[in-house]
């Protein structure tokens, strides 16, 4: 029971970082864009670089306690671990709307969902995983 309750903690604080992530994304997408005039697409990939950052630095200090682990590689493992989430968030929103109907909207909460046990478990049992050596 203690550790599902520590899962379920751990998953609380994943989400809560996941929510400043996504101020932080908007914000800066809408300085890059907005104020510093940069293009749509250069300004939403400088906001997502800046937010995986931050993502990357609250999960591994605040979220999964990852401190004696080398983290350039954990930051590597995050970035894959975050690439493939877009994908399977990308690939399920198209499947839903184009083969199902579901409106966008709905199906994209539902990949919400779907990727946010996706990165938790993955960064989890792999990039935050201290008792994996990350140099083999």
């Amino acid at each position: 029971m203690r550790r599902l309750l520590d899962h379920g903690r751990q998953f609380i604080k994943f989400g809560l970082v996941g929510i400043v992530n996504s101020v932080i994304d908007f914000t800066v997408f809408l300085i890059l864009h907005g104020a510093l005039g940069f293009g749509y697409v250069a300004a939403n990939g400088g906001a997502w670089l800046v937010a995986a950052s931050f993502s990357f630095i609250g999960n591994k200090y605040w979220t999964f306690r990852a401190y004696d682990v080398n983290s350039a590689m954990q930051y590597v493992r995050f970035l894959i671990v975050s690439c493939i989430g877009l994908g399977i968030s990308t690939s399920l929103l198209y499947v839903l709307v184009e083969f199902t109907g579901t409106a966008a909207p709905f199906a994209k909460a539902l990949s919400i969902i779907v990727v946010a046990f996706w990165n938790f478990y993955a960064n989890k049992l792999w990039t935050f995983n201290a008792a994996e050596p990350v140099w083999k």
